[in-house]
């Protein structure tokens, strides 16, 4: 399970239109218990001159968890970060810049 949480206290009670991506926290359960897996923090990176053209605030701190295909994704903000359990809990793998102009 993947929850948006916001590990810095001092932004803990930001305003719904302050609202940067939140960290996104993974708890996994097993034999009835609830086990930490860490979490993915998001770095709300924004291309210089980007303007949201729809609501970029539509959704709890813009952050979700996505599960897709058996691979673990975070969408914080306009950053989409690839995620993997392990062992140790969830490792980041891949991120990228949703706002970022497309090269070609």
């Amino acid at each position: 399970m993947g929850l948006p949480t916001v590990m810095r206290r001092a932004e803990s009670g930001r305003w719904w239109w302050r609202s940067r991506g939140s960290d996104v926290s993974f708890i996994s359960l097993a034999d009835g218990a609830l086990a930490d897996q860490g979490y993915l923090r998001g770095t709300s990176p924004r291309a210089e001159g980007y303007q949201c053209e729809a609501s970029c605030i539509d959704w709890y701190g813009n952050t979700r968890a996505l599960f897709i295909a058996g691979r673990i994704f975070a969408l914080s903000g306009t950053e989409l970060i690839e995620g993997a359990l392990t062992e140790r809990g969830i490792d980041d793998l891949a991120r990228v810049n949703l706002t970022e102009p497309v090269r070609r």
